[in-house]
C-alpha cells in the first residue's frame, strides 16, 4: 500500500490517514514511495534503519471539530499502533522494506502555529491539548487538540474534565468524564501520561509568593501571606517553617499546625527534624516534595532552568536586528545558558526574500536544520534549528520560541534475527516489537534473562540494526539523523564508569572537561556540578570519595547516582539505563528509581531495564515492558492495574507476575495481549 506524503512537511502517513499526524495538514491521496538510494551513514551501527510512527485510527484530525464522547463508550479501537499493513506501507515510504534496505526520507519541518477554532485557557485552570494555545501542549497524535483541563476542587485536591476528547482521560486506569485527583495521581489521556506533580498542575493549589534564600526560614501554609501559599484544607494557616541549609539539606519545624508535619511518611510526625532534597514533606496528608518546591520557587524568582531562561532569552530577543548571533556565552544577542550549547555556537542571518541563512560558528556539538547537520543552509519559517539540546522555532519574523530538543521514539514491527552459534539456524533475539514511547515517559523494560532486553536497548540506541522493521525518532528514522541525536541521549551501563578514588566532584568535573564544549568556563562547569548533585540528591555527598562495592564509601544507591550524574552533565534528554538497581539493597533500589522518576518528571525520556521490581519501584513507571523469551512483545501499557490484571497477579506484587509468567508459552501471552483492551489502546 501506497503512503500519503504530506504537501506541507513532506512526512509520510498511513494511507487510511486524512491529516497529517505531524502538523495536521490535510492529506490527498497516496503516493508512491521514494527510493533515491540514502547510502548508509558510517561509524555507528551496521546499517540506517526507519519506520513510521503510529498514525492512530481513532484520532481526529486537528481542523475537524472533536465529537464529544461520554464515559460510557467505548474506547476507539486503537489509540496508539497502526495496523500491519500500515506499519509496513509507512515503512515503505520511508525507504525501508521489511529487511531493513535504507532509502531516503523526505526533507521538511514542523511548522509551528494554533489550531483553529480552539479557545485559550482562562485563569484559575490548566487546559491540555495539542494546540499551542493550551497551558500544557502535548505533541501526542492521541491527543486531541484540546483535550481536558484540572481545577481546584474546593474539598481538596484538583478535579480533572475531560472535554470531549476522542480518546478519552484515565485516572487509576478508568475512563471517567470528571474525577478528584491528588497531586500524586497520574492521568493518562488517551496513551499519554501527565503527572499532577508538573509545576504547571500544581501551580493551582502552590504558589511561591516571595524568593526563597539559602540560610533564610520561609513559612509554607494555607495563609496568603506564607513565603509559600497551599491551597488544601488540611494545611494550617501557618503550618511549618523550613530552612534551606548550607549543605544542601533542610531544616523542618512543625509550627503547631493540628495535622501535623511529616517527613516522607505520615505516620511519623515530627518537630523539628532535617530533611535532603529528595524529600516529600507531608503536611497534614498533603504531600509536598522538596524538589518541585524548588522548581517553583527559582521559576517565581525568575532563575529556573536552563530552558526556562532559553524561553525568556527568546521573548525579549530583538527580531528587527538583520543578523542574530546565538550561544551559551554573554554577549551573544540569544544567550543560552545550556552546557550542550558551545559560547559562540551559530547565528542566523535574515534574507530579502523571508528565508534565513543560518550558519554554524564552529560549535562542539553541531547545529542542525530539521534533524540534519549543517555548516550553512537557507531554512524557511517554520523550520527547527537545533543548537545542543535546544531547539529553536523560526517564524516568519525569525526566532520565536525555544523548546527542549524533545525525544519521541517510535518501533515499528522490529525484529532481530541472528544466526544460532551451534546450529547455523535462524534465531530471533527480538520478534515484531510495537512500542511508542514519548518525552517525559519513564519506561522500564522487564522479563526472564534472555528475553532480549538488553538486545532491545541497543536498538534503540542504534547500535544494533533490526533485520526487520525500523526505529525512528520523532518521526523520522533513526539512522538518518543520528548526529542529533547522539548529543542529546546519556547511556548509563550497569557496571561503575567512575574512578574510586575520586571524590563525587571530582569524577564530575572530570566529565565537564571531557563532555562540555571547548571553551566552558571553570565557572560555569562549577555550576554544572552544583546543579547535577542536586538533581540527583548527592549535593551532601560531593566532597566524599566514591569508594566501590570492596571498599564502600558511599552506598550503593549513591555510587549509581554518580553515574548517573556523570552523564546528566551534559543535560541530555533521552537516558537508558541498563539494570540500574542490579545488586543493590531494595532501599537503594526505590532510591534510584525515585531519582529517575523526578528526572523524567522535569521533560526526560528514560529507559530502563530492571529485574524483578519491588512495588514500590514498579509504580513509579509510566509504562512497562514486558518481554518473553525470543524477543517477544507480552505487554505495554501502565503498570497498574493493566498489567497485574492481564498477569493475574495480587495489585502491589509485580513479582507474583513473574511466576505467572512461566505459566504459558509466550506466543499465548502474547496472543492474550492482542485480545486486551489494554494492546488496543497502547500498542
Amino acid at each position: 500500500m501506497n503512503a500519503k506524503i504530506c504537501t506541507k512537511c513532506q512526512t509520510p502517513n498511513p494511507p487510511t490517514g486524512q491529516a497529517c499526524y505531524n502538523c495536521g495538514t490535510p492529506l490527498g491521496a497516496a503516493q508512491p514511495p521514494q527510493q533515491p538510494g540514502y547510502p548508509p551513514q558510517p561509524g555507528y551501527g551496521q546499517q540506517p534503519q526507519a519506520g513510521q510512527p503510529p498514525q492512530q485510527p481513532g484520532y481526529q484530525p486537528p481542523h475537524q471539530p472533536v465529537a464529544h464522547q461520554p464515559p460510557h463508550q467505548p474506547v476507539p479501537k486503537s489509540t496508539m499502533a497502526m495496523s500491519s499493513e500500515d506499519a509496513m506501507a509507512a515503512l515503505s515510504a520511508a525507504g525501508i522494506s521489511a529487511g531493513g534496505i535504507p532509502g531516503a526520507p523526505p526533507a521538511g519541518g514542523i511548522a509551528p502555529g494554533s489550531l483553529p477554532g480552539v479557545a485559550p485557557s482562562v485563569p484559575g485552570e490548566i487546559t491540555i491539548g495539542r494546540d499551542p494555545s493550551n497551558v500544557i501542549v502535548l505533541e501526542n497524535p492521541v491527543v486531541s487538540a484540546r483535550h481536558a483541563k484540572i481545577t481546584r476542587n474546593p474539598q481538596g485536591g484538583l478535579l480533572v474534565q475531560d472535554l470531549g476528547s476522542t480518546n478519552g482521560t484515565y485516572v487509576r486506569g478508568q475512563r471517567v468524564q470528571q474525577s478528584v485527583v491528588t497531586i500524586q495521581d497520574d492521568i493518562y489521556l488517551g496513551s499519554a501520561p501527565l503527572r499532577m506533580s508538573d509545576p504547571r498542575v500544581a501551580g493551582l493549589l502552590i504558589k511561591v509568593n516571595r524568593a526563597l534564600v539559602r540560610g533564610q526560614p520561609f513559612v509554607i501554609g494555607s495563609d496568603p501571606g506564607c513565603e509559600v501559599t497551599i491551597h488544601d484544607v488540611r494545611v494550617a494557616p501557618r503550618h511549618c517553617q523550613v530552612t534551606e541549609l548550607p549543605t544542601g539539606g533542610y531544616q523542618v519545624q512543625d509550627m503547631g499546625s493540628p495535622n501535623g508535619t511529616a517527613i516522607d511518611n505520615a505516620s511519623f510526625r515530627i518537630q523539628t527534624a532535617n530533611a535532603n532534597a529528595t524529600s516529600t514533606l507531608v503536611l497534614g496528608g498533603f504531600p509536598l516534595p522538596l524538589q518541585l518546591l524548588q522548581r517553583m520557587a527559582e521559576a517565581a524568582s525568575g532563575q529556573g532552568s536552563a530552558m526556562q531562561m532559553a524561553e525568556a532569552a527568546v521573548q525579549g530577543l530583538n527580531l528587527d536586528k538583520p543578523v542574530i548571533t546565538i550561544g551559551r556565552a554573554p554577549g551573544n544577542d540569544l544567550t543560552l545558558p545550556h552546557a550542550s550549547v558551545s559560547g559562540r555556537h551559530a547565528e542566523v542571518r535574515k534574507l530579502q526574500d523571508g528565508s534565513f541563512q543560518i550558519r554554524d560558528l564552529g560549535s562542539t556539538n553541531g547545529t542542525f536544520v530539521n534533524g540534519v547537520r549543517i555548516s550553512t543552509h537557507i531554512a524557511a519559517p517554520g523550520d527547527r534549528v537545533t543548537v545542543g539540546a535546544i531547539t529553536l522555532l523560526l517564524g516568519a519574523r525569525g526566532i520565536e520560541g525555544a523548546q527542549r530538543a524533545k525525544i519521541r521514539l517510535d518501533l515499528v514491527q522490529v525484529g532481530l534475527v541472528v544466526k544460532d552459534r551451534s546450529t547455523g539456524a535462524p534465531r530471533n533475539l527480538l520478534e515484531n516489537i510495537n512500542m511508542s514511547i514519548f518525552p517525559g515517559e519513564l519506561i522500564g523494560m522487564l522479563g526472564p534473562s534472555g528475553a532480549g532486553k538488553s538486545t532491545l536497548l541497543m536498538t534503540v540506541l542504534g547500535i544494533l540494526r533490526p533485520t526487520h522493521g525500523g526505529v525512528l525518532l520523532n518521526g523520522k528514522p533513526l539512522f538518518q539523523q543520528y548526529e542529533s541525536f547522539r548529543t542529546n541521549v546519556g547511556y548509563v551501563p550497569q557496571d561503575d564508569i567512575v574512578h574510586p578514588e575520586l571524590t563525587v566532584t571530582e569524577a564530575l568535573r572530570y566529565a565537564c572537561k571531557l563532555r562540555l564544549p571547548k571553551g566552558t568556563s571553570s565557572k560555569d562547569i562549577e555550576e554544572s556540578i552544583e546543579a547535577t548533585l542536586k538533581e540527583v540528591g548527592l549535593y551532601d555527598q560531593r566532597n566524599l570519595r566514591i569508594g566501590s562495592a570492596e571498599q564502600k564509601v558511599l552506598s550503593g544507591g549513591q555510587r549509581r547516582r554518580v553515574n548517573l550524574a556523570v552523564e546528566l552533565v551534559t543535560d541530555p534528554s533521552l537516558l537508558i539505563l541498563d539494570e540500574p538497581t542490579s545488586g543493590l539493597s531494595w532501599t537503594d533500589a526505590a532510591d534510584v528509581v525515585s531519582t529517575l522518576r523526578r528526572l523524567a518528571d522535569n521533560g526526560r525520556t528514560i529507559i530502563v531495564t530492571i529485574h524483578q521490581p519491588d512495588y514500590q519501584e514498579y509504580e513509579k513507571f509510566d509504562s512497562v515492558t514486558i518481554l518473553g523469551r525470543g524477543g517477544k512483545l507480552l505487554f505495554f501499557g501502565p503498570p497498574s492495574p493493566d498489567s497485574y490484571e492481564f498477569f493475574g497477579a495480587t495489585p502491589g506484587k509485580p513479582r507474583e507476575m513473574f511466576d505467572h509468567l512461566e505459566q504459558l508459552p509466550a506466543d499465548q501471552w502474547r496472543e492474550k495481549f492482542h485480545q486486551t483492551e489494554t494492546y488496543r489502546r497502547f500498542v
